[in-house]
């Protein structure tokens, strides 16, 4: 069995927390064991999270000064679960799901990334400077998944090189 653990910067109602649940519904669950951290809260899915009997752990972070020990308490999550995959949803929870995953072992790292418009006006200035960050970082995950083409394309404008890249379009099951 496959030990996965999504890691998610909140549970606001928009589309990659929408499609979040409904890969945590669709995943077999005799080949995965599944549980979920929030960055942030519980949002509008966190009940529907636990129906399904999946873990769900939020850290409550509400501002920089918080990310340090949500870090630290992620980490711990990360070495108690002992996850053969964290899988970041979004790119706060890119940062410090990668970070945490190597200060606690040798889980593999996915980031989950969910946009293609990276210009002025189309994110806040501090998403532009992060995905600047990560852009350096991006070598350091182990692969990076796109929900576009015009989403791997933006990414590597700014300098994104992960060492292994997959395009997987949203799709729904018709």
């Amino acid at each position: 069995m496959i030990r996965l653990m999504h890691v998610i910067s909140g549970f606001d109602q928009c589309g990659a927390e929408a499609m979040l649940v409904r890969l945590l519904r669709g995943l077999d669950r005799r080949a995965f064991s599944q549980s979920v951290v929030s960055l942030t809260t519980r949002g509008v899915y966190g009940d529907q999270i636990e129906a399904m009997g999946i873990p769900l752990l939020t850290l409550g972070i509400t501002g920089v000064a918080a990310m340090a020990a949500s870090l630290l308490v992620l980490r711990r999550a990360i070495k108690q679960q002992q996850p053969d995959i964290v899988q970041t949803w979004l790119y706060h929870a890119d940062l410090l799901g990668l970070m945490a995953a190597r200060m606690a072992g040798d889980a593999t790292v996915a980031w989950n990334v969910r946009c293609a418009g990276l210009l002025p006006g189309d994110v806040p200035h501090s998403t532009r400077l992060l995905t600047r960050l990560l852009a350096r970082l991006s070598s350091s995950a182990d692969a990076v998944l796109f929900n576009s083409t015009a989403g791997l394309t933006a990414h590597r404008a700014i300098g994104y090189r992960p060492r292994h890249s997959e395009v997987i379009p949203n799709g729904f099951d018709l």
